[in-house]
């Protein structure tokens, strides 16, 4: 069959239409025409489910599609739909309310982990309609097997030097100001440890400065911005992965650590403890607890066994994510849903 994608696109374009491998992307620019277009598309190729990908914006168009075409809506629900500051007024007044009707609306719902699951329910959705698909790691992509002496050369470490690595946006969630906080401690009970961060965001700044006043500088390099396909060298450059975040519904760089045969040390939050074993693929922390996220990075810096059967035991855990199994069931998920199964 044929799937059609409808995304917002910042050229004044009104509509362009992408085509590969019997994928139709649609892009368009302004909000205003995804409900009008939407029905036109699913009335002209005959579309059999409408698939929100959040319960918002883009999900009250598609509920809206789905009660005027009377097809039926699967929605689903990302990690960045609990992590949105709900402080945010315009977005509580405008946009929070919405979820309710579209999650009621939806004949199914999909979701990464348990811990969504468990906040969905919470809101009031039917256990029933909720079905966890996980997310998925390109395990090809991220092995054991890639190079990551040039890293290594280029950050200017030793052989036996520690590397702790850390990837992902520089924004308040993802807590790396609390790991550079736990660096300092391990810092001062290891020798020649470096850590690497990986990424951009709002903060950068202000964290450079933090480690500046930290006393840590150079001990610390913010590599900035990456190509998606040279993260998979930086993990592989890396003794241990680290992950600060407050709050996670899956993980998705920690199973990519994992599939490198990493260990991780990270908090307890979120889908993380259904991605990372502690004690078995990683070390988990309770959440806020510094020292002891501390004392979890310098135990596995000094104890070079424990990183590899760690992250032996990662590689081989982490395979249950991947690609074509995640897809099989997605497809499975599709086709029960627009048969009212």
């Amino acid at each position: 069959g044929e799937n059609h994608i409808i995304c917002r696109s910042k050229d004044k374009k009104p509509h362009t239409i992408i085509w590969k491998n019997k994928v139709y992307l649609h892009l368009i620019p302004n909000l205003l025409l995804y409900l009008p277009l939407t029905i036109h598309i699913i009335k002209k190729h005959k579309i059999d489910l409408i698939v929100a990908q959040n319960p918002f914006i883009n999900g009250i168009i598609a509920t809206l599609a789905s009660i005027i075409t009377k097809k039926p809506l699967l929605c689903t629900v990302h990690g960045y739909d609990f992590t949105i500051n709900l402080k945010n007024w315009k977005f509580k007044t405008l946009q929070w309310p919405l979820r309710k009707i579209v999650l009621k609306m939806a004949r199914r719902i999909t979701c990464d982990t348990k811990a969504v699951r468990n906040v969905l329910i919470s809101w009031g959705v039917e256990p029933r309609k909720i079905v966890i698909t996980g997310s998925y790691v390109d395990t090809k992509m991220f092995n054991p097997k890639v190079d990551g002496r040039a890293v290594r050369e280029k950050l200017g470490l030793k052989e036996g030097d520690p590397m702790i690595l850390y990837c992902g946006r520089l924004v308040p969630v993802k807590g790396v100001e609390r790991l550079l906080k736990a660096a300092k401690i391990v810092l001062k009970n290891t020798k020649n440890a470096h850590f690497v961060i990986v990424g951009d965001g709002p903060q950068r700044e202000r964290l450079e400065k933090m480690a500046k006043e930290l006393g840590i500088e150079e001990s610390i390099t913010f590599v900035g911005l990456l190509d998606y396909k040279e993260i998979p060298r930086y993990m592989s450059a890396a003794d241990i992965y680290a992950h600060p975040a407050y709050s996670e519904s899956f993980g998705k760089a920690c199973a990519e650590a994992s599939a490198c045969a990493k260990p991780v040390v990270a908090f307890k939050v979120g889908g993380i403890p259904e991605v990372i074993i502690d004690g078995e693929t990683g070390l988990l922390v309770e959440n806020g607890k510094i020292k002891q996220y501390a004392k979890a990075l310098i135990e596995l810096i000094k104890n070079e066994k424990m990183r590899k059967t760690m992250g032996e035991k990662g590689r081989k855990y982490i395979k249950r994510y991947e690609f074509e199994k995640r897809e099989r069931k997605v497809a499975q998920v599709y086709r029960m849903t627009a048969r009212g199964v």
